[in-house]
């Protein structure tokens, strides 16, 4: 909540007013608004502290509530109702011309301090505070080193990677660690990607689980798929198919 205060010179109220009301009398000094005076320059002011109000409340995703305006004549611009001088802060003010008949007016918006700094924290960009975790199981340095690379290249992404070389000890760091995502080769010594899928179906997780694989057949996604996968990405891995990964991991929660 806060204080929306659009402001016009009394004569050039009166000559927008005129305008609006097709009157084509001019006025060269200020006077009194009368009812229906006083009605249309109020709606002309709600109509631009809606359009602002808007506006800010689109970019951050949070409702602005503002009432409707009163209309006065009077050379204080704000009356702040008592309100300490020390718990309001001007979000911004701007002029403005009227086309065609060049009424300048002015816009200020008003909250207090608590108010702005929510404003302030819904339109900074927001780093999740959610750290996502990564197993890597794969025996090649080379596929897990590139896999961390591509990762490490996302902008604003918080993540904690994990590697095991086989699927036995994928399976104990699996345990321990209850990855977020995991991606496994299909192909390694002791244990392999199948054999470490149907070790996970008795360990009760939520896990995001990517098989990354040059052996792409449809027999053996499919197979995998029963097993649990939740991904199959062919080698070599890329950083479109690893944005395309992350996209599947985000759309699965």
């Amino acid at each position: 909540q806060g204080k929306g205060i659009v402001s016009f010179p009394a004569t050039g109220g009166k000559n927008l007013i005129n305008t609006l009301l097709d009157n084509p009398l001019k006025v060269k000094e200020a006077i009194e608004f009368d009812v229906s005076e006083r009605e249309v320059i109020a709606e002309v002011g709600n109509l631009i502290i809606n359009a602002v109000g808007g506006t800010i409340s689109d970019m951050a995703n949070v409702e602005i509530q503002c009432s409707l305006p009163e209309v006065g004549l009077s050379d204080q611009l704000i009356k702040l109702d008592n309100e300490p001088l020390d718990n309001i802060y001007c979000v911004g003010q701007g002029s403005f011309t009227v086309q065609g008949i060049n009424v300048e007016g002015t816009i200020i918006f008003i909250y207090s301090y608590e108010n702005i700094e929510m404003l302030i924290q819904q339109l900074s960009p927001q780093k999740s505070d959610k750290v996502i975790k990564v197993l890597i199981v794969d025996d090649s340095l080379l596929i897990r080193q590139t896999i961390k690379r591509h990762f490490k290249a996302i902008p604003d992404l918080d993540l904690v990677i994990m590697e095991a070389t086989t699927g036995k000890e994928g399976i104990a760091v699996f345990e321990h660690q209850t990855p977020d995502i995991l991606i496994t080769d299909l192909l390694m010594p002791h244990m392999g990607g199948e054999e470490l899928l149907k070790e996970l179906q008795h360990i009760e997780h939520q896990s995001f689980i990517v098989i990354l694989s040059s052996n792409f057949q449809k027999p053996v996604q499919e197979r995998v798929k029963k097993l649990g996968a939740s991904l199959f990405i062919e080698k070599p891995i890329t950083p479109e198919k690893l944005s395309y990964l992350l996209t599947q991991y985000q759309e699965s929660k």
